[in-house]
């Protein structure tokens, strides 16, 4: 582990969604960049032992919301949290950790390293418990109400009825925030969880990570400024190979989206998720006829 200072939050600083909670934690002890709680964020946590379907969700949408912006928010255990805390490096996005212990160690040990990579790269470890303190049982449904309460909303991929994922998906719900699940088949154990939170309404069923940034455009735009519409088109911020892509191909004569396939040769898939990320930034129109163009001169 990186032989970075533990700090202690300061009172000027502290994220004012923790202090929306009933129960706020008293102190946060940190390492590395405090700024990312003050970004916009977003929890997203699953079982520690995903199915290859888990995988690929937890990859796929942690990539379509790093293009929005968003800051990442887990628990750095095994499986989903994972996950979403490696894609996040790999795509150089932002993301928190939340300890259910003190920092002066990482839990699980095996991702010491992951941790202090993390670190280097300008991320967040986050815990309300003092160094010293061991990762007890108890320490974790506790830990899961920072998670979400750190994140305008909860996304669930693959979670058993009994997980930590499930806690943290009931925390986010009483903290009045938005709840996220993924389906999957019926009779996969390790999805139970997140196919009882659709049915029983207390989590909305998303597919895309489109669908997850739309529902979020309702936040207030003090809370999540990046996905209201500019009232001017700035320059655009490109974050994956298919934005940039398909920002060359467009221009201010309406084009559509079959053309734009012929043309950067990308998937359906890039093709969508990059014209979503545009418009919502402002940076393209939808107009007559499902066609596309940049806004502004």
């Amino acid at each position: 582990m990186t032989n970075q200072l533990i700090d202690v939050c300061p009172d000027s600083r502290y994220p004012p969604l923790l202090k929306q909670l009933r129960d706020p934690p008293q102190s946060l002890y940190y390492k590395g960049n405090i700024d990312l709680i003050h970004t916009s964020c977003l929890a997203i946590v699953g079982t520690r032992k995903p199915s290859v379907y888990g995988k690929a969700m937890a990859a796929y949408f942690t990539k379509g919301l790093l293009s929005y912006g968003l800051t990442l928010v887990s628990g750095l255990a095994f499986g989903i949290d994972a996950i979403v805390h490696e894609v996040t490096l790999e795509e150089g996005g932002k993301t928190i950790a939340v300890l259910g212990n003190g920092l002066d160690r990482i839990y699980p040990e095996r991702h010491a390293a992951l941790a202090q990579k993390m670190l280097q790269n300008g991320n967040l470890i986050l815990s309300e418990y003092a160094p010293g303190t061991p990762s007890h049982k108890h320490n974790f449904p506790q830990r899961n109400r920072i998670i979400s309460g750190l994140s305008l909303a909860t996304l669930v991929i693959e979670a058993p009825i009994k997980s930590g994922a499930l806690i943290t998906a009931k925390h986010a719900f009483e903290q009045n925030r938005d709840v996220f699940a993924v389906p999957s088949d019926l009779g996969r154990d390790s999805a139970e969880g997140c196919n009882l939170l659709i049915g029983s309404d207390m989590a909305r069923l998303v597919r895309t990570p489109e669908e997850v940034v739309h529902r979020l455009r309702s936040v207030p735009r003090e809370l999540f400024p990046t996905t209201h519409l500019p009232s001017v088109p700035r320059a655009p911020t490109l974050v994956t190979h298919a934005q940039k892509k398909l920002w060359k191909a467009l221009s201010h004569r309406p084009v559509h989206p079959y053309e734009l396939l012929k043309v950067t040769q990308l998937s359906v898939e890039e093709v969508s998720m990059a014209l979503s990320y545009l418009e919502v930034k402002g940076f393209v129109q939808r107009v007559e006829g499902g066609k596309y163009m940049k806004m502004g001169s």
